[in-house]
């Protein structure tokens, strides 16, 4: 904060150019009086730029520089060496500066991979036992410098047990890799019936919905055919009134109730029903 130029008006600051930022900026012509101010603020600003880098140097330097006694330089044809002449375990009595920081492991850093586990063998090949009836002896009596016997096995019985050994890693081998290609397998079916599933939940989901749709559509299809029924009949019924009412238009009231009583025409079907019921 203290390198920061104190606050100003931006209409005296002179950093601010005043004019049509499209326009070029016409050459300054300073006067003797204003080019030596000038000069003069930069000489200020660099000694108090210098006062200050000397305060901070001073406040990081050792304070107990002056007060170490150095060791003095070698005499011609020797030289120093540094030699440890303390105990092992110094209890330290200038205790550097320290801080406390924090840090976070970003999620999408990859875990290192994990080293394969490999068992410290501990036992101890001693000797072999040689059975009653072998072909060949198994074993050797090899004395070494050290005075210290050592059981090894004969050079005839090399080659076979190379061959034994390595059926034995070999077959080994063979089965590791089946494992890990059964695994495989497993995984790849499982992932299979995942999908599978997801897939008939999916067509299971689509043949519901399809079917709510066309039960819809016919049972819009029905209420549609009722009404238009319903509205056949209603227009039917208008037709035939008006044709009746057309129709009698011209008879006079007398010839109708002629008709009525000679005939029977023109009698409601309840006066009917009404009549049979009585006689």
């Amino acid at each position: 904060s203290s390198s920061l130029p104190p606050p100003c008006n931006i209409l005296t600051d002179k950093r601010v150019y005043r004019g049509h930022c499209l326009r070029g900026r016409p050459g300054e012509v300073l006067s003797q009086a204003a080019y030596g101010r000038i000069k003069l603020e930069n000489e200020a600003e660099a000694r108090r730029l210098k006062r200050q880098l000397q305060r901070a140097s001073r406040a990081t330097a050792d304070a107990f520089k002056a007060d170490r006694l150095s060791t003095p330089a070698p005499v011609d044809g020797r030289q120093h060496i540094q030699l440890q002449t303390e105990e092992h375990l110094i209890e330290l009595t200038e205790h550097a500066r320290e801080f406390t920081a924090e840090t976070q492991t970003e999620p999408w850093m990859d875990k290192p991979p994990t080293p394969m586990f490999r068992p410290h063998r501990e036992e101890v090949h001693a000797a072999t036992q040689i059975l009653d009836g072998d072909l060949f002896d198994f074993d050797e009596c090899v004395l070494l410098p050290q005075a210290m016997f050592c059981t090894l096995p004969s050079p005839e019985v090399i080659p076979i047990l190379e061959v034994i050994v390595g059926k034995v890693l070999e077959q080994s081998i063979t089965e590791v890799i089946e494992e890990e290609e059964l695994a495989a397998i497993q995984k790849q079916q499982d992932e299979f019936d995942r999908a599978r599933m997801q897939e008939l939940i999916e067509v299971q989901r689509l043949e519901a919905a399809e079917k709510r749709r066309q039960e819809e559509t016919e049972r819009r299809i029905a209420q549609a055919k009722a009404w238009h029924e319903v509205k056949r009949s209603a227009c039917l019924k208008i037709l035939s009134l008006d044709f009746a009412a057309t129709c009698r238009r011209g008879c006079s009231q007398l010839v109708l109730n002629e008709l009525a009583s000679s005939v029977g025409l023109f009698i409601h079907p309840t006066v009917v029903r009404q009549r049979s019921a009585h006689l």
